[in-house]
């Protein structure tokens, strides 16, 4: 349960933007490419408004009609067929896009999907400062690397 969570958190962390995940590599890997992303500075951390930017661009990508909402249909459009089924498909586009959808109206509207917690951030935000320093985030890449490995033995 504990590396169920963790992995979670992990894969969380940036509720990142370029919805169609998947690829090679562990989560750490995942992780690396969700942070070089959303780094808009470039600086190796990541930053409470760096965050923000990144899921406001997520959501805009997302939302082709422009109309303020994302609908079943824009998500399900977002993920390519071969990762539709997979829990690595991005927070918005995929399976995961109900937890966003607060007034249950089968779409979600900007304010739901920016208001929306962020645990993967927060559970790596160890100092609690409203960043993730280099440290922060190699720490959290480097024990999701540890924790799937451990699960891939039999």
């Amino acid at each position: 349960m504990k590396t169920t969570l963790f992995l979670a958190a992990s894969a969380l962390i940036l509720a990142a933007p370029a919805f169609a995940q998947g690829g090679p590599g562990g989560p750490g890997a995942r992780l690396g490419e969700l942070l070089k992303e959303a780094d808009a500075n470039k600086d190796g951390a990541l930053s409470k408004a760096e965050l923000t930017a990144s899921r406001e661009a997520q959501y805009a990508r997302v939302d082709t009609d422009k109309d303020g909402f994302v609908s079943e249909a824009e998500r399900a459009a977002a993920v390519p067929p071969a990762a539709a089924g997979r829990s690595r498909g991005r927070e918005l586009a995929g399976g995961a896009a109900a937890r966003f959808d607060s007034n249950g109206d089968g779409k979600v509207s900007k304010a739901e999907f920016l208001g929306a917690p962020t645990p993967g951030f927060d559970f790596a935000d160890t100092n609690k400062d409203g960043n993730l320093s280099k440290e922060e985030i190699a720490a959290v890449r480097g024990r999701a690397g540890k924790l799937r490995k451990g699960a891939n033995q039999p």
